[in-house]
């Protein structure tokens, strides 16, 4: 055995480094001395419970993730930049963000003012702005809890989940005069959160003029902001500042970097350079002015090139100013970057027409219809090579890899038609990085040799009906024998679709194919993004083995295609989390660490969520891995060291045994706080059950009989249906006991039971004795049981041994992006302490979702309350029809109730209105759950449309049956629930169609 000092000192150790639990006092040898047994004895008492605080920790523990403090005259002083106050703003709870404080105290009170910046009112429009608060505190009543003029709380958050305060006020300026306030998704609340917390979540786009009025804040554009501006009047562009040049005092010249996958056209105007050869004479519309050196139409050259307009400009006009010589450099530049008023070409004479090799630089030259401005001329025996700058239209390639390039646009000092764009994270949320919400577009190519198809790449072919997009993972091989001539076999993952899908295998697979590529049309796949973007070919491998056994297939928003998009490049579009079934212990092993749930029943209602941390085999134990996870839930039993006192009178019983074997000191250590778990167990969950069967009596027992033989291999025992066989045995031992009084007799590793104090109610239970000294009746006995002390749900980390026998117990969530694990490190220990569980708003879902993305969201509740608000329109609609069948079989059956014929249609138009409300209740609730979960643009659009057409068809049905039942027809209710059907299913057949067709 280990002395007592080095033991303690290592469990000492071990709580400095783990001290969101709490770890508990082992067994101390029986040499140990008084002092130290005073000291054991200290460190067991306040080990005794995990997480349980002083009074004065508790005063600080973090109340969940936001909570407020009422400020009064002297915490209101403390006050810094950055903070997040809570305000009676127009009656209503409103959230601003402190920009500047400051105080001025008088003989009778003291003034506090506050400059915050906040979502308020400006006459009749909502905005981001400035606007100062006072509070007042009279001195005749002050007091340090004394109460402010004004109602004021501060909110607090988890220092890892908040940006810094000078970044939090920056955040906040660079959206001032914002009007893009809504209730649901962008109201003073969210505007708060997002300067001051990182999270996924927070609003990713955020439309900012640059000038409002005169006597608000105008922004000034700088390098590395982000523009929405308009070129030609129509075409609409996203880019970033690369370069800016004043003008003059109230122009700035900006270079701005563009992405030509997001123009709305296919060609854009701009000053652009190109070299032509030209054989045959020129027509020459002015020359070169006199005056205007060589020097100087070059330096116009390169300040004007690539320069696009807001409106559309007439080309030779652009030509005249720029070789107008009687204008300054600095002169020039001022009108050159202005719009042109002149939109039609002027007419002008042709001066003459002249052979290439005679141009001059600064000739205006009408050529192929463009007119231009001769640059540069160089001869040879083929003709004259022309280098000269237009301005025309230049095409845009959507389809290009690297797709960037860049634009100068002008804007004003006071500009309205460009707006600044201000993004949450432009490296998750900007095309231009390889973000953003839209799902890129791909290019497909035929294969034509096997040399195309490789490892990692995805290609497109045919399974029955559909095309299937396939996840390359090996390389492909050649058969060539004579019953298989110029045939490729590789494997491949996918979902499983057409013929079979409709036998219910839509699931991931992988699988081996052998394909003809003279007979099969075989598509390579490659995604219009940067290589930046791009997973190497063992990720892509990685990711798609992954999702393999995951049963989510959707053709609108995860199909075969969302899957291969989803493994082949980094971006926000992709499904962020996949449920994927654990079939076994190995499997869960191979995982490693991750999102996990634990399933329920029924499993579509509820599901536990945890944040599995470490995940190691035991030793001969195929079905058993010793897990650590994090998860918002109580306290389970857990083997404990506790300290015995035993009165010289007080009754126990000691259970015997035939023979008594030492156990390894050191793996005893390894088994405190840990708990023993099977994965089908009820872990408190909703019905409130305790978790681990495994009690303080089976415990003991197999301490004696099980784990002094084998050791941490005995685990076993206490889980599955080796915890019956155990059982049995103890029923057998249970009347081996015998009686006594004080603890003089007992010795270490006697078996004893107890009556003492667990989860604050006393019991029996159940101790191994550890260390003992027997003329003071004192020592240490390990137990299985809950702390002494009643815990409340809250954050905790787990440790224990699981056991998986298959599936249907546990479901791994297969994440879009990596974890930040040093990061979510850092977040539990913020949380440490607190204790507010909640089902609808702190329950363990969201505690996962915050640790990982930084929101606090429960995605199990947002499905339920979709299916409620799917499921009350069909009910009432249903409802009407059967009301109305029924009056109608009662008017021709008693004459007396044709009366009631008047009061049919109110049915029908209840169900109407009702109808119309509810569809706006889908939607409001839908831009809600876009605004939570950073739901991709595409899925918000088909879901949008699902609502639209959904309310359109029912309303349409509704309607007929109104008609129906004024020309007394007897028969409709099938043609109403006819148009609801047409509407459900023709969304859905859309995306269907395009597999069908489209590779």
């Amino acid at each position: 055995m280990h002395s007592a000092q080095d033991f303690l000192a290592r469990r000492l150790t071990a709580m400095e480094q783990t001290q969101n639990q709490g770890i508990f006092v082992s067994a101390v040898a029986e040499n140990t001395t008084e002092s130290d047994a005073v000291e054991a004895d200290e460190l067991a008492t306040a080990c005794d419970a995990p997480c349980e605080s002083t009074e004065s920790q508790a005063d600080t523990a973090p109340r969940v993730y936001c909570y407020e403090e009422r400020l009064t005259c002297e915490s209101i002083k403390n006050v810094a930049i950055g903070d997040v106050l809570e305000i009676r703003y127009f009656e209503l709870p409103h959230k601003i963000i402190v920009e500047n404080t400051s105080i001025v105290d008088t003989e009778q009170e003291l003034i506090i003012t506050i400059d915050a910046i906040h979502y308020g009112r400006d006459w009749l429009s909502v905005q981001v702005m400035r606007e100062k608060f006072q509070f007042i505190a009279r001195k005749d009543s002050l007091d340090p809890g004394g109460a402010l003029s004004r109602k004021c709380w501060k909110c607090h958050f988890p220092p890892t989940w908040c940006h810094p305060p000078d970044v939090v006020v920056q955040r906040a300026r660079s959206r001032l005069n914002e009007r893009e306030h809504s209730v649901i998704d962008n109201r003073a609340s969210h505007f708060a959160f997002w300067c001051k917390t990182q999270s996924v979540s927070n609003r990713a786009n955020n439309i900012v003029p640059i000038f409002v009025a005169a006597n608000q804040h105008i922004h000034e554009v700088k390098v590395g902001d982000h523009l929405n501006f308009a070129t030609d009047g129509e075409i609409e562009l996203h880019g970033e500042v690369r370069d800016a040049v004043k003008a003059s005092e109230s122009q700035v010249l900006l270079t701005m970097l563009v992405s030509s996958r997001h123009v709305n056209r296919e060609i854009i105007n701009s000053a652009h350079i190109c070299e032509t050869r030209i054989q045959k004479p020129v027509q020459v519309v002015k020359s070169a002015a006199i005056g205007l050196t060589s020097e100087d139409l070059q330096w116009r050259i390169r300040m004007i090139q690539d320069i696009s307009y807001k409106r559309l400009v007439g080309k030779l006009a652009f030509c005249l100013h720029l070789t107008n010589p009687n204008l300054s450099r600095e002169d020039w530049l001022c009108r050159a970057i202005q719009v042109p008023n002149v939109t039609k070409e002027t007419a002008q004479p042709l001066c003459k027409t002249i052979r290439p090799e005679l141009l001059n630089p600064g000739d205006i030259i009408l050529h192929d219809g463009i007119y231009s401005v001769v640059s540069a001329v160089r001869c040879d025996g083929s003709g004259a090579l022309i280098t000269k700058i237009q301005y025309s239209a230049r095409r845009v390639n959507k389809n290009a890899h690297n797709c960037l390039f860049e634009i100068k646009i002008a804007i004003e000092k006071y500009e309205r038609q460009a707006v600044l764009c201000v993004h949450k994270d432009i490296f998750r949320d900007c095309h231009l990085y390889g973000g953003g919400l839209e799902t890129p577009s791909y290019t497909v190519t035929k294969v034509t040799s096997v040399n195309e198809i490789y490892k990692g790449c995805v290609i497109s072919t045919r399974d029955g009906l559909v095309f299937k997009h396939l996840v390359v993972t090996d390389c492909p091989k050649i058969i060539s024998t004579p019953a298989m001539k110029n045939q490729v076999m590789f494997s491949a993952i996918s979902y499983n679709v057409g013929p079979s899908m409709l036998l219910g295998k839509n699931s991931v697979a992988e699988s081996s194919y052998t394909i003809n590529l003279r007979t099969t049309p075989v598509y390579v796949m490659k995604y219009c993004v940067s290589n930046e973007v791009l997973y190497s070919t063992e990720e892509v491998v990685l990711r798609a083995r992954s999702r393999l056994g995951e049963r989510q297939h959707n053709f609108q928003w995860n199909s075969g295609r969302d899957l291969a998009r989803w493994c082949s490049i980094k971006h926000q579009s992709n499904l962020e989390q996949g449920i994927v079934p654990v079939t076994s212990a190995d499997d869960l092993h191979r995982f490693q660490r991750g999102h996990i749930k634990f399933l329920k029943k029924p499993k579509s209602l509820y599901a536990h969520n945890v944040l599995l941390k470490e995940c190691s085999k035991v030793e001969d134990c195929d079905d058993v891995l010793r897990v650590i996870y994090y998860e918002n839930n109580v306290v389970f039993k857990h083997v404990r060291i506790e300290k015995l006192d035993i009165g010289e009178d007080e009754h126990l019983q000691r259970v015997r045994y035939a023979s008594c074997r030492e156990w390894n000191q050191a793996e005893l250590e390894n088994l405190i706080d840990h708990t023993f778990l099977n994965a089908d167990d009820d872990r408190l969950g909703y019905l409130g059950m305790q978790g681990s069967r495994v009690t303080s009596q089976d415990f003991c027992f197999w301490i004696k009989t099980r784990f002094s033989k084998d050791g941490i291999k005995a685990v076993k025992n206490l889980l599955g249906e080796e915890l019956g066989l155990l059982r049995n045995e103890l029923k057998v031992k249970r009347k081996d006991t015998e009686t006594i009084v004080g603890g003089r007799s007992l010795k270490p590793l006697d078996h004893i039971v107890l009556r003492r104090t667990v989860a604050g109610k006393e019991a029996e239970v159940h101790f191994v004795i550890t260390s003992w000294d027997a003329n003071l009746s004192t020592g240490y006995g390990v137990t299985y049981e809950f702390p002494v002390k009643k815990t409340e749900m809250g954050f905790y980390e787990f440790k224990g041994f699981l056991r998986l026998t298959g599936p249907g117990q546990i479901e791994k969530v297969v994440h879009n992006s990596e974890f930040n694990w040093d990061l979510i490190q850092e977040k539990i220990r913020d949380l440490r302490g607190g204790e507010d569980y909640s089902i609808p708003f702190n329950n363990c879902e969201h505690f996962v979702n915050y640790l990982i993305y930084g929101r606090v969201v429960c995605l199990q509740l947002v499905r339920h309350s979709r299916r409620l608000f799917g499921f009350v329109p069909s009910f009432l609609h249903h409802l009407a029809a059967d009301g109305i069948n029924f009056l109608k079989f009662a008017m021709h059956h008693a004459s007396g109730l044709r009366k009631v014929g008047v009061k049919i249609p109110i049915f029908e138009s209840v169900g109407l209105v009702l109808n119309l409300v509810i569809a706006g209740c889908r939607f409001l609730q839908l831009i809600r759950r876009r605004a939570r979960t950073a739901m991709p643009h595409e899925e918000f659009s088909m879901r949008r449309r699902y609502i639209f057409v959904d309310a359109i068809s029912s309303t349409f049905g509704v309607l007929l049956a109104l008609v129906l039942i004024a020309v007394q027809a007897t028969v409709f209710t099938p043609l109403t629930l006819c148009s609801a059907l047409i509407g459900y299913a023709l969304l859905k057949l859309i995306p269907l169609v395009k597999s069908i067709f489209v590779p």
